[in-house]
């Protein structure tokens, strides 16, 4: 008699109730937070990675952002957002779900200053690729941010004007602690010239710390950038950047120092973008836009370089190019395109998305992004690379 072979029970509960439950209980989140005063955002996304063509690694995860809302203390504002990941999954075997502080930080503002302290969001950061002069580098890329973006910190801004002031920022990257040599700290000037938002800015990195704080994106932006500044730089860096509207266009960029911490260890990074809106019809405009990123490698090791951007990398500077182009379908959705270069040996990665409303204000996101490129180069596969990704998103923000 032929032995009956049964399906494996906890393969099939993980497969009929994690998305349901999943969604049933960020449903009663999204309610329960109304009733309770809490803001905040549902996410489940599924995402998949194609690691050789062939293969494809893929799973589902969900998280939900709860921010309550905190009545003041005296005069001053406290505010607390923290972050649930895999609140449903993490109830079955090889699952852990997580707990991450985002904001939990009281403000103060005072006549002549306004004072925050606690773990609070701190990033310079603007445009598309990288800004190579943020307080965290890496803090945000392709409009992604990282868990780096949030620090424990001591903020003291002192407005100048409605657009103009003076920041100094005391923070502890790896947590707040009575090691003073894991202390880091900035200052920024920020000031309105002839229509142009210019700043200027140094940054001195902890001392056992490297000058990125790129772990765990929030969304999966590609982490090579994090990777090559964590290597490339010093820890100390001064820099500049503006942006302002030159005619029809909007201009941006940044220009860094990096300092050497010895000899032939100083480098420079700059970002130039501009972008350009077209109003097609009364409903419709398009926006594209264009950056460009330039890195010195002088001095660092060739092993060090093609370990990050390629086995065929040799290069003393890395070049990088990025288009995109913004189009929306109706009042509800658009889709965008997004295309970077590397200038240094042809690869490219090309990445295009589609998000919609698809009702009860629930957003619809289906990204996917091709790594091209020879063997041993930046986007080829084999490499640092993926053959390609694909995800598809669903968010409720309440």
């Amino acid at each position: 008699m032929k032995k009956r072979t049964w399906p494996n029970i906890s393969v099939l509960l993980r497969m009929l109730l994690v998305p349901a439950a999943a969604a049933a209980v960020l449903v009663c989140f999204a309610f329960a937070a109304h009733a309770v005063e809490v803001g905040g955002q549902v996410d489940i996304v599924w995402s998949g990675v194609y690691l050789d063509g062939k293969q494809m690694n893929h799973g589902l995860s969900e998280s939900v952002t709860l921010e309550p809302f905190l009545p003041p203390l005296g005069e001053s504002e406290l505010v607390w957002e923290f972050l649930l990941t895999k609140p449903v999954q993490g109830m079955f075997s090889g699952h852990k779900a997580s707990y991450f502080t985002k904001k939990f930080y009281i403000k103060r503002r005072f006549e002549q200053m306004h004072v925050t302290v606690g773990r609070q969001p701190i990033s310079w950061s603007f445009g598309s690729l990288l800004n190579p002069v943020d307080y965290t580098l890496g803090a945000a890329v392709l409009g992604e941010e990282s868990r780096g973006k949030y620090t424990d910190a001591v903020e003291l801004y002192y407005p100048l004007d409605w657009n103009s002031g003076l920041e100094f920022v005391c923070s502890f990257p790896e947590g707040i602690t009575k090691d003073t040599e894991l202390l880091k700290w900035g200052a920024r000037g920020r000031f309105d010239i002839k229509g142009f938002d210019i700043t200027a800015n140094y940054v001195q990195e902890a001392g056992n710390v490297g000058s990125v704080g790129w772990g765990n994106s929030a969304a999966g932006a590609p982490v090579f950038y994090g990777s090559l500044f964590s290597q490339v730089f010093p820890k100390s860096r001064v820099g500049v950047s503006w942006k302002g509207d030159l005619g029809n266009f909007g201009v941006y960029g940044a220009l860094g120092r990096h300092l050497a911490d010895k000899p032939g260890a100083a480098r420079m990074a700059c970002l130039l973008g501009a972008d350009y809106s077209h109003q097609v019809d009364y409903f419709t405009k398009v926006t594209a836009g264009i950056e460009y990123l330039l890195v010195q490698l002088d001095g660092i090791p060739v092993k060090t370089k093609r370990a990050i951007l390629g086995q065929g990398f040799s290069d003393n500077v890395l070049h990088l190019l990025s288009g995109s182009l913004d189009y929306p379908v109706d009042d509800f959705s658009a889709a965008v395109l997004l295309i970077i270069a590397n200038l240094n040996d042809g690869s490219c990665f090309i990445s295009p998305s589609y998000r919609s409303i698809i009702g009860n204000d629930i957003e619809l996101t289906l990204t996917a992004g091709l790594y091209r490129g020879g063997e041993n180069t930046f986007f080829g596969q084999g490499g640092n690379m993926p053959g390609g990704i694909l995800s598809l998103g669903l968010s409720y923000a309440f």
